[in-house]
């Protein structure tokens, strides 16, 4: 009878257990003996934690319409958690911040017919625009191109700023301006989304590029 139970209470313990490594790794060192913080680690810890807290009531401050989780990405980005150092994030980010005009440029990028089935993707550069009036309380920028110019939303965070523009036609267009500049360059990575209906054609653009602060 013992020995026909083992199979199932194998099985109950395998399912209880999940399927995270993490947790079966803890669980068969959960034995050893526990690993001791050096004080200086410890002073360390408290001292940055108390930094992050500083940090956060600053950029609640300075954002109050930002989220807790957007506050969090914020303080993430500036402690280094990312591919530049945090006083390259921090620069970056205040040279972002204070652009009132911005130039864009996208040379490089390709569409999509998605009511194709093949959904091939067709080479094709994206359009050059300028962001002005850039208002970030007020949520609300200019967008001016050759085919004219039109009223953006403006949306910002710590990890991009956006534009969102809807056309006429209620197409959506979506500029994202990231805090971080191309090697060797004042200019910003970025990327511009089309997504366009016309006359049955379903027209899905991403188009790469930067751009550069103009005021």
């Amino acid at each position: 009878m013992l020995a026909s139970a083992t199979p199932t209470v194998m099985i109950v313990a395998l399912l209880t257990s999940g399927c995270d490594r993490q947790t079966t790794k803890s669980s068969a060192t959960s034995s050893a003996a526990p690993l001791k913080s050096s004080p200086q680690q410890s002073s360390d810890d408290v001292e940055r934690r108390k930094a992050d807290d500083d940090l956060r009531v600053k950029v609640r401050r300075q954002y109050p319409d930002w989220s807790d989780l957007q506050i969090n990405d914020y303080v993430k980005g500036y402690n280094g958690v990312g591919a530049i150092s945090p006083e390259a994030y921090a620069k970056t980010r205040a040279v972002l911040d204070s652009a009132r005009s911005l130039r864009c440029q996208f040379p490089r990028g390709s569409y999509v017919d998605i009511a194709d089935p093949s959904l091939e993707r067709h080479e094709s550069a994206g359009a050059d625009v300028t962001f002005d009036a850039i208002d970030r309380q007020r949520g609300h920028a200019r967008i001016i191109a050759k085919t004219g110019a039109s009223d953006v939303t403006v949306i910002t965070g710590p990890t991009a700023l956006t534009f969102v523009e809807i056309a006429p036609t209620g197409n959506p267009l979506v500029t994202v301006v990231f805090p971080r500049f191309r090697a060797g360059t004042r200019e910003f990575y970025a990327s511009d989304s089309e997504h366009i209906f016309a006359f049955g054609d379903i027209s899905i653009g991403q188009y790469y590029g930067s751009c550069a602060v103009l005021e």
